[in-house]
């Protein structure tokens, strides 16, 4: 049986509307919704496409979708480098919507764009390749805080020792049991990591 592909096309997305105020937003990535096209208002918005015809609210607008085939253009906000991976501008700043950032350092949940195909600044219609996937960039899990005692310190560590004492051994098991807790710790810390990420279908990224 063949699937049934009437009344599609190929390409640029030409008879929305505009839900928001789009005017001057053209390289601007926006998404779909109900009634028409809109700019991003969360972080992890999933824009699928970068308009090209801008418009007011109610006026027919234009976008290109977004292919991994394809390269395309958009603004930048802030400068990077070829080969940098791309996600949304913050959207709590109104003129920021819809741009294109460097994928920061900060822990959290992003939603990445696609990856810059040539340096660029500020303001600039970046050149870049759509890749659109979500990211997971974790906390730094802290190494364990309890110092290694110095070779000799205790009797029962020592290779010359003939008759190591109770306090020696006690000493010796408090230094296990701190290094215990640190790994339970850092297990602890991974799992939930690793779950989050499981559950939301995402990437966990170094």
């Amino acid at each position: 049986m063949k699937c049934l592909q009437t009344d599609v096309k190929r390409g640029l997305l030409d008879n929305l509307p505009a839900v928001v105020d789009l005017t001057d937003k053209t390289g601007h990535l926006v998404l779909v919704v109900n009634g028409g096209f809109t700019t991003p208002t969360a972080d992890t918005d999933i824009a699928t496409h970068v308009l090209v015809e801008d418009g007011a609210i109610g006026d027919i607008v234009s976008a290109l979708p977004l292919t991994a085939l394809d390269q395309v253009r958009a603004v930048a906000k802030g400068a990077g480098n070829q080969g940098d991976n791309l996600v949304l501008a913050l959207v709590a700043t109104a003129g920021d919507r819809g741009k294109l950032r460097v994928l920061p350092a900060t822990p959290g949940v992003y939603v990445q764009i696609g990856r810059a195909e040539e340096d660029f600044v500020d303001g600039q219609h970046l050149k870049f390749r759509p890749l659109i996937k979500l990211i997971i960039v974790p906390s730094v899990v802290a190494a364990p805080a309890a110092a290694a005692p110095a070779d000799g310190v205790f009797a029962a560590l020592n290779s010359t020792a003939v008759n190591p004492t109770k306090a020696d051994f006690d000493a010796l098991l408090v230094q296990l049991e701190l290094l215990n807790d640190s790994h339970i710790a850092t297990v602890a810390k991974l799992t939930a990591m690793h779950t989050a990420a499981v559950a939301n279908g995402q990437v966990v990224i170094a």
